[in-house]
């Protein structure tokens, strides 16, 4: 069995680190899972930014 939608940064202000990975990885063959997806929204990354300069001028709200 496999999460195919696993998101590591919400709710984690410290962003990521080993111990945080260790702790999906241990929960997840707890509940006898064989995969588990690593991903994020590209939007949490600055790497991606200007990606969305684009989007950005829309308005107000896409900007923020």
């Amino acid at each position: 069995m496999r999460d195919v939608h696993v998101h590591f940064l919400h709710g984690n202000p410290i962003g990521y680190n080993i111990d945080l990975f260790e702790g999906f990885i241990k929960v997840a063959q707890a509940v006898g899972l064989d995969e588990i997806y690593m991903l994020e929204h590209t939007h949490q990354f600055t790497e991606f930014e200007k990606v969305y300069e684009p989007i950005k001028s829309y308005n107000d709200f896409q900007n923020n």
